[in-house]
């Protein structure tokens, strides 16, 4: 898919979205964002691009997260759709392609914090919701540090061979 095909399918998207809210009297602003998400989503679909599969993913739980939020399903919804738009970039790709590379997991980073950030907010756990972010944070950083200490690095000589 060239990139005069990804123009398209965005531009219809878009215009599809105003056309939906001239006809129904529904406000554009959310809908225009899920739209655009949904027609990166498609062009990943169609071309199996990774370029393409990151604004898919990130527009589309922001979208998403928006809309729901124009709704009123409460606080946080946005950020847990944008936490949600990261985890399924790195879903996706396991799925669609396996995890063949090192770096399929990046979006998951900052997909965990987001999600964890919203949910608490949309669970309106406030006196927890403090301690729970910086504690979750604190407790894997400490998981990471520990195994990467654990692990030799490869940077010095192999081990004695043994037998």
């Amino acid at each position: 898919m060239g990139g005069q095909r990804i123009v398209g399918a965005l531009l219809l998207a878009v215009g599809a979205a105003l056309l939906l809210v001239t006809v129904t009297d529904v406000d554009v602003g959310p809908w225009v964002v899920l739209s655009v998400g949904l027609a990166f989503l498609v062009a990943y679909v169609a071309t199996r691009r990774y370029a393409l599969l990151v604004p898919a993913g990130v527009v589309t739980g922001l979208g998403t997260g928006i809309v729901l939020d124009a709704f009123g399903v409460g606080d946080g919804v946005v950020q847990l759709g944008l936490g949600l738009g990261f985890v399924a970039i790195a879903l996706i790709h396991v799925l669609a392609e396996g995890a063949k590379e090192s770096a399929w997991w990046w979006p998951l980073i900052p997909g965990g914090i987001l999600t964890l950030v919203g949910g608490a907010q949309l669970a309106a756990i406030d006196d927890l919701g403090r301690f729970l972010v910086p504690g979750v944070l604190i407790v894997l950083g400490l998981v990471l540090l520990i195994r990467s200490v654990r692990r030799p690095s490869g940077d010095g000589p192999p081990p004695p061979p043994t037998g």
